[in-house]
């Protein structure tokens, strides 16, 4: 593919600063991928391959190439095909959809209209035979997608075997920033699509469409590579034709050459020479990596001592490396040679050192450990530590933390084995005899019930207040939360309480009107809801177009709510009929237990894919009671379905008290039987 300031030609200088600084790890990330040709490569590697990119057709090629790890089957496009008796036995099926595509018939459309020399515009892009062949796959790819005969991932190859065909047959000197007012024989010769050469891998690889400066705060890698623009040529405007077409949006262009009217918002502060240093300081600051590689050359406008003084500043072991090749440059005598002087600039960052002292030595090595044990105010200023109010009180908190807001105190006491709510002294003596317990017994009535009457119409709403210490915990102020199963979104309520931002996928459009209406009531943001089936979430936007701290989701207990009650409603003679969450078929609590957990796992991996490295899976349940068939231990059996999935470690669990619900006296004065009263939070960590 035709690409200004592809690197695919200089892999081998890349992997030589590897071998030389002998950099080790297992998650690579391509911040600036453009063509994919890096991320690529290091994925073939068996590296774990973040990669990210603002224009969108870098996106579908990172789709194709990164995220996605087989080769598809096509299954209801071949069966179409076979229907249409337009299939060969000879070929794969990938092959067979790729030679349909080259035998569809060219429209007059959009490509036609703005890219052709008969069109409306004049423009000469494309021959017309060429233009109209492009509106004829577009119209064919969007027409089997419509009628879902192939998926998303198909539709991402497909467009990328369009997208990277399109170069090889375009009227352009090296960019799309002009066309040549004559035909380049290249552009003369029919466009053909070929296969793409996907990339087999076992992995888990995530792609991103958002500026480098937003997801560098989103993200933890091992290896962090960075290829900005390195002049004032935005890359909008030389390859704006290719975004157009990979998108598909037909948007009203502008000017001579025909660029996108939309374009500011694609624009780079690292091809602006009063922004860039400032670009490329907050990019290289915010990185939480353990190397940093940079390619730049010596036609870059960022200066030399700024690179140096920002990556010295960040780390250690600053070196540059240098590369001199040949490319062609245009001057208006033609074409000249130029030699060129590539660099990559590397740093390492060192991982923070522990020191463990006796207690009752602290006092003589509070000084001489400040850096290391930020947990007691001392007399030594840091630009690490932020005294609160109180210091005595609260602590001190560290810059470096980068879970939670709380301080070394704070942070000691929650990670207790308990924390005891609203009980007396003596509860607080046996605090360290018990395990790892929240008891609480928050009130529903009033503001501490938080609209309770509205909630408690869902089968188990749980208190905003308890979802609102988990947050804080787990994330930090203005970080994501993501909730497959909301409810009446006890967790997005949580959010709101403590300056976080949530996502709720719920099934049923009357939970979601609840939650509305108790943000209404409470006076509390509102966050993003979405109804839908969270087995869909990789076509929710909402939550595809964003990388979360933290998932916390409450699912149903298998099949618990569609079973008869017993214990006080039987007592109480009140009704002991099922309460469902939902009554929708597709509502997994309504299902077997085998199946309920087959298709949590699958929501739970899909979820995944969304979630930082490094982040935090929380998961309510509650056990069933046993019988003679079934130990009724639905925590161990959901702990040992999620942890089937990839790079998901189990860390441990919380249990919940709830001391709002009343014990019964089941098996008296028979048998032993036990009351319930707890549910547990389980916590994972996504580990790769």
């Amino acid at each position: 593919m035709r690409f200004i300031g592809s690197k695919e030609n200089l892999i081998y200088f890349i992997e030589e600063v590897f071998k030389e600084k002998e950099i080790k790890g297992k998650v690579f990330c391509d911040i600036f991928s453009g063509t994919t040709k890096v991320a690529q490569y290091f994925k073939k590697k068996g590296y774990n391959v973040i990669s990210n990119d603002i224009l969108y057709f870098s996106y579908v090629l990172q789709k194709t190439y990164i995220e996605n790890n087989t080769i598809p089957k096509f299954l209801y496009l071949t069966q179409w095909l076979k229907q249409n008796n337009i299939y060969d036995d000879y070929k794969s099926e990938i092959e067979n959809v790729i030679n349909f595509l080259n035998n569809v018939k060219g429209v007059k459309d959009y490509s036609f209209e703005n890219y052709a020399p008969s069109g409306k515009y004049k423009r000469m892009y494309f021959t017309d035979d060429n233009a109209q062949k492009i509106d004829g796959i577009l119209q064919t790819i969007s027409w089997f997608r419509e009628n879902n005969l192939i998926t998303e991932t198909e539709e991402f190859i497909l467009k990328t075997s369009l997208i990277e065909a399109i170069p090889f047959i375009s009227n352009i000197s090296g960019t799309y920033g002009a066309y040549l007012k004559t035909w380049d024989k290249r552009a003369l010769k029919p466009l053909i699509l070929e296969v793409p050469q996907l990339i087999l891998s076992t992995n888990q690889h995530y792609c991103f469409q958002k500026d480098a400066n937003d997801l560098i705060r989103e993200i933890e890698v091992d290896i962090l590579y960075l290829d900005p623009p390195y002049n004032t040529r935005q890359y909008i405007s030389n390859y704006h034709v290719l975004e157009t077409i990979a998108k598909n949006d037909k948007i009203e262009l502008k000017g001579k050459t025909g660029l996108r009217t939309d374009d500011k918002i694609y624009k780079s502060n690292f091809s602006q020479k009063s922004t860039c240093v400032e670009a490329l300081e907050d990019l290289v600051i915010n990185a939480k990596a353990e190397y940093i590689l940079m390619s730049y050359n010596s036609e870059g406008i960022i200066p030399e001592k700024e690179i140096e003084r920002i990556f010295k500043k960040k780390g250690k072991n600053y070196t540059r490396f240098q590369e001199n090749y040949r490319r062609f440059k245009s001057n208006s005598n033609g074409l000249s040679k130029s030699k060129v002087r590539e660099y990559i600039y590397f740093i390492e960052i060192p991982k923070r050192k522990l020191h463990f002292v006796k207690y009752n030595e602290l006092s003589e090595h509070t000084y001489s450990f400040s850096e290391q044990l930020n947990l007691f105010p001392t007399g030594k200023p840091s630009d690490n530590l932020i005294r609160k109010e109180d210091d005595k009180k609260n602590g001190v908190y560290d810059k470096r933390n980068r879970l939670n807001d709380l301080t070394g105190k704070e942070w000691v006491y929650r990670t207790n084995s308990i924390e005891l709510i609203q009980s007396t002294e003596k509860d607080r003596e046996l605090y360290k005899f018990i395990m790892d317990i929240w008891e609480t017994k928050y009130s529903t009535k009033g503001s501490d019930g938080f609209s309770h009457e509205l909630r408690s119409k869902h089968p188990s709403p749980k208190p905003p207040q308890l979802m609102k210490k988990l947050i804080e915990f787990f994330t930090k102020e203005n970080g994501w939360i993501l909730d497959p199963f909301m409810g009446v979104g006890g967790t997005l309520l949580g959010a709101s309480l403590i300056n976080r931002n949530a996502v709720g996928i719920e099934l049923s459009q009357n939970y979601i009107d609840i939650y509305k209406q108790v943000c209404k009531r409470e006076n509390l943001k509102e966050q993003i809801t979405i109804l839908g089936n969270s087995k869909n979430i990789d076509k929710f936007p909402e939550v595809t177009q964003r990388l979360f701290d933290l998932i916390l989701t409450d699912p149903p207990y298998g099949d618990m709510m569609i079973r008869k009650k017993t214990g006080e409603a039987l007592k109480r003679k009140k009704n002991t009929q099922p309460t469902p969450f939902t009554n929708d078929s597709e509502d997994i609590g309504n299902k077997p237990l085998p199946i309920f957990l087959g298709e949590l796992k699958e929501i739970i991996q899909k979820s995944l894919k969304y979630l930082k490295n490094k982040g935090y899976l929380l998961v309510f349940t509650k056990d069933f009671q046993p019988t003679d068939d079934y130990t009724g231990l639905l925590h161990c059996d959901i702990i040992n379905k999620l942890i089937e999935i990839e790079n998901l470690r189990f860390r441990g669990y919380k249990i919940w008290y709830d001391k709002t619900v009343n014990l019964y006296p089941y098996g008296y004065p028979y048998a032993y039987t036990s009351n319930q009263l707890h549910q547990f939070i389980l916590i994972f960590r996504k580990e790769y």
